[in-house]
């Protein structure tokens, strides 16, 4: 006897996926008969299970709110890593690690997609007030559009603010490098005891992060919120189109607009809107120069 089921997924592995049916999780593998192509279920995606002589077999994805997807140089393809999310919150840490230009890379990962982005800036604790402000200072300068918030991973309060940037029982994801606190963040919210940098490297925190997550898990709060939780990303390979898809470069796609050709390169062309108003003060040159900096890296 098969079984028609709809079901969302919690956790992507090289062994399988899971699905959450109602209460519980069950273990599910792709059909045969499976309609998605070479789009594999993400994290996040609704799917239609048959169940199938004690089998669960995914036969289906269900439309996507949105989707979340980085190239890998590895395999030479895009490989989706969630999907249906309320929130985005890239999460950096306040040492050596921060990277105006990886946020942006991360922030650039969802196009235009409408999707709340929140920075998160952690262990702020070590910080001096002057070093504090200074953080602060250059988050306000380099993304002005998007929100960001200061936090110690450790300290609960600080963390549990964080459900404020997410809808009630909505989903959200923490992108971000190894060892910026992650997983911190997920076990403070969750109550749970993954492993991070910190319990497996002895030290408090290490500037230097390690893959402690392997697999993307949905994991849930006592409100009712998810919480993707995915491997820190190395390289986050952005497409040209969703650079400019995205509202991180909105100002300059609406000038660009304007420009006498179409094809204009913003560089010795004629009546360029995007070097008059960089002339005129209207647009920040070291704005063109961060949007010149990852289309130069573009795939």
């Amino acid at each position: 006897m098969t079984t028609e089921l709809v079901a969302e997924i919690t956790s992507v592995s090289k062994k399988g996926y899971y699905a959450k049916i109602g209460k519980e999780t069950h273990f599910c593998i792709i059909n045969n008969s499976f309609t998605g192509g070479e789009d594999r279920p993400v994290v996040g995606d609704k799917v239609q299970l048959q169940h199938r002589d004690s089998q669960y077999l995914i036969t289906s994805i269900q439309p996507r709110k949105n989707y979340l997807a980085r190239y890998d140089h590895d395999r030479e393809r895009y490989q989706g890593f969630a999907s249906n999310l309320d929130t985005i919150f890239v999460v950096t840490g306040a040492n050596k690690e921060f990277s105006p230009t990886r946020i942006r890379r991360f922030l650039l990962l969802s196009g235009g997609q409408d999707i709340r982005k929140v920075i998160v800036l952690t262990k702020v604790d070590l910080l001096s007030k002057k070093e504090l402000a200074e953080f602060t200072k250059t988050l306000e300068k380099e993304f002005p559009m998007v929100e960001h918030v200061c936090i110690n991973a450790l300290d609960k309060v600080a963390v549990e603010s964080l459900l404020g940037f997410v809808r009630k029982k909505g989903s959200m994801i923490l992108l971000g490098s190894s060892g910026v606190g992650k997983s911190t963040i997920t076990n403070t919210l969750c109550g749970l005891e993954l492993k991070t940098s910190e319990t497996l490297k002895g030290g408090r925190f290490a500037d230097k992060g390690k893959h402690t997550t392997s697999s993307r898990n949905m994991y849930y709060t006592k409100s009712g919120h998810k919480i993707i939780d995915v491997p820190g990303i190395k390289i986050v390979g952005v497409e040209h189109s969703t650079v400019l898809e995205s509202e991180i470069f909105e100002k300059i796609r609406e000038l660009a607009k304007q420009c006498k050709f179409t094809n204009c390169r913003h560089d010795t062309e004629p009546s360029c809107a995007v070097k008059l108003a960089i002339e005129s003060g209207e647009l920040d040159e070291i704005e063109f120069e961060n949007y010149l900096e990852i289309i130069a890296t573009c795939l």
